[in-house]
């Protein structure tokens, strides 16, 4: 298998050097604002994904991606969860309906034709949170559309805010085979002449990241692929419960990390982020945002109604909305808020969030959404 991925890489064109890198068509050493949208329109689509391998396992997936610039201003995409299903995640049973409830408004418009294949783009899976929902994130995942990704979100079987019947090591070994089963597909589809996301990325740019429980598995999953998987896992839920799962000495990734978490988050602790960080063999950094909780990196804390709820409003800082308008920089915004060392820690109080790639890492720091 790893021979046959060396071979299908070594067929495929040279990546420019890596000086010649560009984020958001800027000029190399140029800022973006991180509070910026991309200068594409986005597209969704929903698509069920049935792992031959694993019978019977089908993923709901929403795939997000760089619009056509005729569908830009159109009604986007919004997702409602049934406030049932909210109260069963958090082990209320409700003998009635009480309806839906908007978690959020998108930008992205549903079956929108796809822009210009970019040669440049990349592919981000993204893996929701315990009994969380692929949707859940949409402040990251079609800002980085925006920016020209394809981001596939997959909802996790057995582990999601409709359906917990898998048990959290079950769940936690089935999301390693569905990062790299998702991963698959969509290089598949990427290569079919009459797929719809034919030509949509370059199949060696990957990234994988999740939140919480989706963050631990991106770098667990990430460890035993043979892909070169750069993971900027949100919050980590990474403790010794992971030894139940895959218990290495390091987790070996074969590209770079970039572990990203809240200073005030009591669900992930910042000592067990840290424990994701020293176990990991990469060029590797972790960013710290001052006051940020474990919900900061969802869009729940945006939704006035769901902070009412304890469980999740505990979860959320005081200025989510602020946090969620720095979502991402270029690498030369990451150059000028992280140290240029490797294993570099800083805590950053503007704010900055990072998501994935637009290359791979650079003068030895990872490039975020850029390089």
């Amino acid at each position: 298998m790893r021979e046959a991925v060396i071979q299908e890489l070594a067929d495929l064109p040279d990546l420019p050097p890596l000086g010649q890198r560009r984020c958001a068509n800027l000029p190399a050493g140029a800022s973006s604002d991180p509070a910026a949208k991309g200068p594409f329109a986005v597209g969704v689509r929903t698509i069920d994904l049935s792992d031959p391998l694993r019978p019977g396992r089908t993923l709901t997936t929403e795939i997000w991606y760089p619009a056509d610039a005729s569908v830009a201003g159109q009604d986007g995409a919004a997702y409602s969860v049934e406030i049932s299903d909210i109260a069963a995640m958090m082990g209320v049973d409700l003998p009635f309906s009480l309806g839906a409830i908007e978690l959020v408004k998108t930008d992205a418009v549903r079956d929108a034709p796809r822009a210009p294949a970019d040669p440049a783009a990349g592919l981000v899976v993204f893996s929701h949170g315990f009994r969380g929902i692929r949707v859940q994130s949409t402040f990251l995942t079609v800002y980085l559309a925006s920016h020209g990704y394809v981001v596939a979100a997959p909802d996790h079987q057995g582990n999601t805010i409709f359906d917990g019947s898998a048990t959290p090591e079950q769940s936690a070994k089935d999301r390693v085979e569905d990062f790299s089963f998702v991963t698959r597909e969509m290089v598949v589809r990427a290569r079919d002449p009459g797929d719809f996301f034919a030509g949509a990325f370059d199949v060696r740019r990957i990234s994988w990241t999740g939140h919480s429980f989706g963050a631990s598995m991106s770098i667990l999953a990430g460890s035993v692929d043979n892909r070169e998987i750069l993971s900027v896992p949100l919050a980590p839920a990474f403790d010794d419960r992971m030894a139940l799962v895959y218990n290495p000495p390091s987790y070996d990734l074969r590209a770079a990390l970039f572990v990203v978490g809240g200073t005030a988050d009591t669900t992930t602790l910042p000592a067990d982020q840290q424990l994701a960080y020293d176990r990991t063999v990469a060029p590797r950094y972790r960013v710290a945002l001052d006051q940020a909780k474990h919900m900061d990196f969802t869009d729940v804390c945006a939704n006035d109604f769901l902070r009412l709820i304890p469980q999740i409003g505990d979860g959320c800082g005081p200025d989510t909305k602020n946090m969620h308008g720095y979502r991402s920089g270029c690498g030369s915004d990451i150059r000028r808020h992280s140290p240029a060392e490797r294993d570099s820690r800083r805590v950053i109080r503007r704010r900055l969030a990072v998501a994935p790639f637009r290359g791979e890492h650079e003068s030895g720091l990872l490039a975020i959404v850029g390089g």
